[in-house]
């Protein structure tokens, strides 16, 4: 017998109580700290291949705790070559007596269990709307109770013991990168969206905007997607018919956006006498992953040393000498000379970027080496994931999409600047959690709601 009552965690039929950590999601939580330190305890990771500071973020944390400043080595300049966040993250474990690399290896992993909690709101903040709808249905008299009802306490479950159990994510907790934190700080400024699109009300669309800011301080790619969503808020003509309104809760988002940036921006304008909103580090990226289309093997990964070497030979070709570039002159440099290849070569370009998307999501199509055993279950999981949340699209839809509009927006744009400049598997982990909790309640409403009618009326 299937009941219609809510679960012992709701008050009543129609009143949540809000967030209560019950028991499963403590599970998915604790189970997400043993995976990430099993992975930190039996594995050998091969640090002659791969550093284990690839970034270069350790150097950085060093400098800052030694009060030498944001630089990458203890003689060099004072850079804006990566976001400040990481490497602040990372020094003050230092400052505090908690060590170079042993537990922040450890505090990622935690920061990974906060993201399934994160996760868990994430996903009942877009499920919420389907409870809305079952409400309504319910006054007018339909059996289809226990379908909204499973799906405002159980999809937000599942999302974060799937979180709990995504290896790929587990599997960069031996290595001083980014992704952990990056991905704890856009699923809660992905959170905070959802909970402004639904409501929406100016403190949410300033947490929003605060949120994506920090984001921004981790992953620079977050701050197209801050501002395109801004855009989008501007014309919500339907859901906001007063253009005032849409215009004052667009400069509240851009607000919150640029209130944490302004520390940064205030430094970088005073030391480089420039507007450096996010780092001098994009140029030479998107030109890397591009500066081969203008041969025939233009689909292999160019690495840094040589993407230096290639502008100066091609800059030196027109007469213009590198020596004395600062890395702000680098960075216009590297831009310049990317729209020139893009121009030059706009076949090639589009069908690269169609191969980095194989290597965002699935880790495929790097041509120089063939896909080893984990390559192909990153592929295997990732492409399941990404078909449940298209096919739950098709196959569900509600109010819940109300609130997920943000997610797809910040989804779609971030997934686009990957795709025209450079991709690694790495760079997708912080969208999972998006993608994750799209699935969730699209596929377990969609599941229930078969059954809703018959459970309405007492069958089983």
């Amino acid at each position: 017998m299937i009941s219609t009552t809510w679960p012992s965690t709701v008050a009543g039929p129609w009143k949540p109580r809000g967030l209560r950590i019950d028991r499963f999601l403590l599970l998915a939580i604790l189970l997400c700290l043993c995976v990430r330190l099993g992975f930190l305890a039996f594995s050998a990771p091969d640090y002659r291949r791969l550093p284990l500071d690839v970034d270069r973020y350790g150097e950085l944390a060093a400098n800052l705790a030694a009060g030498r400043g944001f630089r990458m080595s203890a003689d060099g300049p004072l850079t804006a070559a990566r976001p400040p966040l990481y490497p602040l993250f990372l020094a003050g474990l230092r400052l505090v007596g908690l060590g170079a690399v042993e537990f922040a290896l450890v505090a990622q992993a935690i920061l990974d269990g906060l993201t399934c909690l994160v996760l868990y709101l994430l996903t009942l903040e877009i499920s919420r709307g389907e409870v809305g709808d079952t409400r309504r249905e319910l006054d007018r008299g339909e059996g289809r109770v226990v379908a909204g009802q499973h799906a405002s306490f159980w999809a937000p479950r599942l999302a974060a013991l799937a979180w709990a159990l995504y290896l790929p994510a587990a599997s960069l907790m031996t290595r001083l990168w980014s992704e952990p934190l990056a991905t704890l700080v856009t699923t809660a400024g992905l959170w905070a969206l959802a909970r402004a699109w639904r409501t929406p009300r100016r403190g949410w669309f300033f947490l929003a905007g605060v949120m994506l800011g920090i984001t921004v301080l981790v992953r620079a790619t977050a701050l197209a997607g801050g501002l395109v969503l801004a855009l989008i808020m501007f014309f919500r003509h339907r859901a906001i018919p007063d253009v005032r309104a849409r215009v004052l809760l667009s400069a509240i988002l851009l607000a919150g956006i640029t209130l944490p940036l302004f520390p940064w921006l205030l430094r970088n304008g005073i030391l480089f006498k420039t507007l450096i909103p996010t780092t001098t580090h994009g140029g030479h990226t998107a030109y890397g992953g591009n500066c081969a289309i203008d041969g025939q093997d233009y689909l292999r990964i160019v690495h840094g040393p040589e993407v230096r070497a290639k502008l100066t030979q091609t800059l030196a070709a027109r007469g213009i000498a590198t020596t004395g570039f600062t890395e702000v002159d680098w960075d216009r440099a590297y831009r310049q000379e990317l729209w020139r290849l893009v121009r030059r070569f706009p076949g090639r370009f589009l069908r690269l970027s169609l191969v980095r998307f194989c290597r965002l999501w699935l880790n495929l199509g790097f041509v120089e080496q063939s896909p080893s055993a984990a390559t192909v279950g990153v592929a295997l999981a990732n492409s399941l994931l990404l078909m449940a949340t298209l096919a739950g699209l098709v196959l569900r839809r509600g109010t819940w999409l109300t609130p997920a509009t943000p997610i797809f927006v910040f989804l779609m744009v971030t997934t686009g600047q990957h795709m025209a400049t450079v991709a690694y598997v790495r760079y997708a982990i912080p969208l999972v959690p998006a993608l994750l909790a799209i699935a969730a309640t699209a596929w377990f409403r969609t599941v229930v709601r078969s059954t809703g009618s018959s459970a309405a009326s007492g069958t089983t």
